[in-house]
């Protein structure tokens, strides 16, 4: 469903593995080649500092895995490749796998995630008013990525979901490339494990996309999954990401669901709970969002 793979990392791909300054190459190629994949793999596996053995087992389509802890694991070539085509960059790509092949009796502090919030949550989150008794703040970490509009991340446990300091990210050892990149890994396996659905609204001219009811907005983040609706839709998707799990997507050449849209973006009812950007509209375009020029959103409530 998501966007195709990009060339993972610099250099042709061999039929065995080869480790070139430390980086095994992959190619697009491989993902499609489970006796070259499953080889390659296994190296990379062995490069991790939790693995003390790794082999690719050809009957099995999976690698098999032995950790410096005594635990074994397998990791099948099936569950991997779909993340692998979705994510843009080689960076990206390692990082999903060396969090992979980590040792799982290991705990760790959840999944990091992305989520989309308005900037002006931050501004109060952050504010000095909000500082500890010490009178120390500790700031929420967040990226701009639009104007009025901030990635922030999310540790999700199966108990609780805790936003992600500044503080908080500097002690799990991330910087801001290694944290939005494993954020992003783990968001495209969030949605492949739970299901991302689309479902339509005034007879098919608007959708919307559903997924847990709490990071449907997070889909801001999923350029192959755009990519994907842009093909389908002919156009440039127009979308509304209203709330956290509320986000309404039309064509951007149907006149009849633009205007639509546009009275969602006009609505006077009172904004959703946990309120993104109801009243703007934003088209995906060149692989990257852009907010909306038409015209202007017309008055008047919805028909």
């Amino acid at each position: 469903m998501f966007g195709k793979l990009k060339k993972l990392f610099a250099g042709a791909g061999t039929d065995e593995p080869t480790d070139r300054d430390g980086v095994l190459s992959l190619t697009p190629a491989d993902l499609d080649a489970p006796d070259r994949l499953g080889p390659k793999l296994a190296a990379i596996a062995k490069m991790q500092p939790d693995v003390s053995a790794a082999q690719y087992d050809p009957a099995a389509g999976a690698v098999r895995l032995g950790y410096a802890s005594g635990a074994d694991g397998t990791v099948f070539l099936t569950n991997l490749v779909p993340t692998m085509r979705a994510l843009p960059n080689g960076e990206e790509v390692m990082v999903y796998l060396q969090n992979t092949f980590a040792d799982p009796t290991i705990q760790t502090p959840g999944v990091l995630l992305p989520v989309l919030k308005p900037r002006s949550y931050i501004d109060i989150e952050n504010s000095p008013d909000l500082a500890k008794e010490d009178g120390v703040l500790d700031p929420l970490w967040f990226e701009e990525v639009a104007p009025g509009l901030v990635m922030t991340l999310v540790r999700d446990t199966p108990n609780q979901m805790q936003i992600v300091s500044e503080r908080g990210l500097a002690a799990q050892g991330l910087d801001r490339e290694s944290a939005m990149a494993e954020a992003r890994a783990s968001l495209i396996d969030y949605v492949n494990d739970r299901g991302l659905r689309i479902s339509g609204m005034e007879e098919g001219a608007l959708s919307t996309v559903e997924l847990d009811g709490n990071y449907e907005a997070s889909v801001y983040f999923l350029d192959g999954f755009w990519n994907h609706v842009a093909s389908e839709l002919g156009a440039p998707p127009a979308v509304i990401f209203a709330a956290r799990n509320v986000v309404v997507f039309a064509s951007s050449a149907d006149a009849k669901a633009m205007t639509l849209l546009r009275q969602v973006a006009a609505s006077d009812l009172d904004p959703p709970a946990y309120a993104i950007d109801p009243n703007r509209i934003w088209r995906w375009q060149d692989e990257a969002w852009v907010l909306d020029t038409g015209e202007d959103v017309p008055d008047g409530p919805l028909n």
